[in-house]
């Protein structure tokens, strides 16, 4: 099966509470999807997943949307999971539009916040 790109990557509702597949990896009602299969860079991790292709909960992201009030494409939810399941800086950068340096320098923010806990 082969990865295919999903709205899921340029909207903004995931990390907020309000996608039941961002939060329990539920189908959202109503949306338009196919199976599709989630590939590292790497090449050692496959996750099933979804290719959205029309969805009712849809907010295309901006380059000044913003998430908790920070100017982000990426929240520190949808991070996490995509480092927990072995998503590359190169790979989150693809995903995102953010470049790789942004997304390292978030990673180890994003490391150096949990070590604090």
């Amino acid at each position: 099966m082969e990865e295919k790109k999903t709205l899921c990557w340029t909207c903004t509702v995931p990390g907020t509470g309000g996608c039941a597949w961002d939060k329990e990896f539920e189908p959202v009602e109503g949306w338009e999807a196919e199976p599709t299969m989630l590939r590292s860079d790497s090449g050692m991790y496959d996750t099933e997943s979804y290719a959205v292709k029309a969805c009712p909960l849809y907010q295309r992201m901006t380059r000044d949307t913003t998430i908790d009030g920070r100017a982000s494409v990426l929240s520190d939810e949808t991070l996490e999971r995509w480092l927990m399941a072995g998503f590359t800086d190169r790979e989150i950068s693809r995903r995102t539009g953010l470049s790789v340096s942004t997304v390292v320098r978030r990673r180890q923010k994003y490391w150096r916040a949990r070590k604090e806990e």
